[in-house]
């Protein structure tokens, strides 16, 4: 016989709980929900701090280095939700749910 064929007769797998459908379903909402609260607070944060920097500006150049953070704080916040989008859409198709009638 072929050895490959007597490896795989002779493999067992690890005992333990196989992973359940409910546990991939709670993991993916977890996730999604994490990442919406760390965007927004995130982005709040980091728009906050843009405009204490940009009312204290002195020079235009503090003006610029503070209007770079609130434009990299607004992108960095759109980043984090959209992949909170993108979770929580594969999970919707996990369940079933975005392609049925």
């Amino acid at each position: 016989m072929n050895k490959l064929f007597l490896l795989a007769q002779q493999f067992q797998l690890p005992p333990g709980e196989p992973i359940k459908y409910s546990t991939v379903n709670i993991f993916l909402d977890n996730t999604a929900k994490f990442l919406y609260t760390a965007g927004i607070t995130l982005g709040v944060i980091t728009l906050v701090i843009s405009g204490i920097m940009y009312f204290w500006a002195k020079s235009d150049i503090e003006a610029k280095s503070a209007k770079g953070w609130f434009r990299n704080g607004i992108i960095g916040a759109f980043i984090i939700l959209a992949v909170g989008v993108i979770i929580n859409t594969i999970k919707i198709i996990v369940e079933g749910g975005f392609f049925s009638p």
